[in-house]
């Protein structure tokens, strides 16, 4: 404990003082996400200067709202949830919060452009409904709740197993489905239990639930050749298994399962879930598709160890299976040792990440660098070593759809 301790307080202070505020201000990818870290790190600590600086990232991005910022929680909206966030951890206060009445108002009119087959976490159109259920229920927040769950609806496509919904972006890819707890159905799906959770369409929403469950059972890999339960996405072309991350594979499909079973308190649903977790515990480094070099591996929140220690943790903590606890002391073992001081490459404290970019586009000349956001970089790291050692953490995860209890 003590060691983790010492890594979140080494690395809160390096990003108060390397931090660029001229860099985008995404929760996500951005300097968002910093804020937030350093908001719980100093609510655990009890340390007004974390919390200060929290709040003055959290000024800098509403005072450098660019009109052209995307409207999606990569943008807009995420920015709109964290000033929510803070208010719900008692660090703001409510006329600081004011000015969301407008920005409800502005977002639930950009619902109007968006596409219901869009519904992507991340850029789409589920990520704002993250912000409105933050809001939730002040103002226009039903409404704009159920023109999403009408989104949903819309885009629902009938097979002869259940239901799913399309991969958004099918007219740039051959891919038709996503199964990604971050881009594909499981999202839907989790969402679609949040708003159960508070009354929304709670009868309509179950049945799509249980119909999308049947179609997403459906496609689990059968041959015990497969490493893994599930592809990341439908039709795969050369590749039947899926990587051991947050944004696809089968560690994000089992938190989504276990939320299912927990909301239709449905024990089949939920042995899946425990199924398919348990499987994934016999997966080590060199089988997980984390990216590695002979140098570092990826440590992000997204497709690296962070996420997958995190994932571990919340299944551990939502089932009490203990299996799941030492899968998670193996990943967080190989995220601690691979802190080490290298002068060849730029790093937070020792630790040196690798970006989303760079994994998508050009797997074989990897670029390492220092990073403070929450998707790839230090602060998403940070928040996981926080929610191990500290049991009164508010589940600043809700966004990121791991948030089971």
């Amino acid at each position: 404990m003590k060691q983790i301790e010492q890594i979140i307080s080494d690395l809160s202070k390096e990003t108060i003082q390397y931090l660029d505020l001229k860099k985008g201000k995404s929760l996500f990818n951005g300097t968002s996400g910093a804020a937030l870290m350093l908001a719980h790190g100093g609510l655990y600590f009890e340390n007004p200067e974390y919390i200060g600086y929290a709040k003055s990232i959290m000024n800098d991005a509403i005072a450098n709202f660019d009109a052209d910022i995307s409207t999606s929680f990569w943008g807009i909206s995420g920015i709109g949830w964290l000033i929510q966030h803070f208010y719900e951890l008692r660090i703001i206060e409510k006329k600081e919060i004011a000015l969301l009445d407008e920005l409800d108002d502005y977002l639930f009119e950009t619902l109007h452009n968006d596409d219901p087959n869009f519904y992507d976490l991340l850029n789409g159109y589920l990520g704002k409904g993250m912000y409105f259920l933050k809001r939730y229920p002040h103002n226009k927040n039903r409404k704009a709740l159920d023109r999403i769950f009408q989104f949903i609806q819309e885009s629902v496509v009938v097979n002869e197993v259940g239901i799913s919904w399309r991969y958004g972006r099918t007219e740039r890819s051959t891919y038709q489905y996503s199964l990604g707890l971050c881009h594909g159905v499981p999202s839907i799906l989790s969402f679609l239990c949040k708003l159960s959770v508070v009354n929304i369409e709670k009868e309509k929403g179950h049945h799509l639930i249980r119909q999308g469950v049947h179609w997403l059972l459906s496609k689990k890999n059968t041959s015990k050749e497969n490493i893994s339960a599930f592809p990341d996405l439908l039709p795969f072309i050369d590749e039947p298994n899926s990587r051991l991350a947050w944004c696809y594979g089968d560690l994000g499909i089992a938190v989504a399962l276990f939320r299912i079973g927990q909301v239709l308190e449905d024990k089949e649903i939920y042995a899946e879930a425990m199924q398919i977790a348990i499987r994934t515990a016999s997966r080590k480094l060199v089988h997980s598709e984390v990216y590695q070099d002979d140098l570092n591996v990826d440590l992000g929140f997204c497709h690296g160890l962070s996420g997958i220690v995190h994932l571990y943790h919340r299944m551990y903590q939502v089932s009490g299976n203990t299996l799941f606890d030492q899968c998670k002391n193996y990943w967080l073992k190989l995220l601690l040792h691979s802190q080490k001081q290298n002068p060849q490459l730029p790093n937070v404290r020792g630790f040196t990440f690798r970006t989303v970019d760079e994994v998508i586009s050009d797997r074989a000349k990897p670029n390492w660098k220092e990073s403070y956001n929450i998707l790839e970089g230090s602060a998403g790291m940070t928040l996981v070593l926080l929610s191990l050692i500290d049991n009164k953490t508010n589940y600043w995860d809700e966004f990121l759809l791991t948030d089971i209890k």
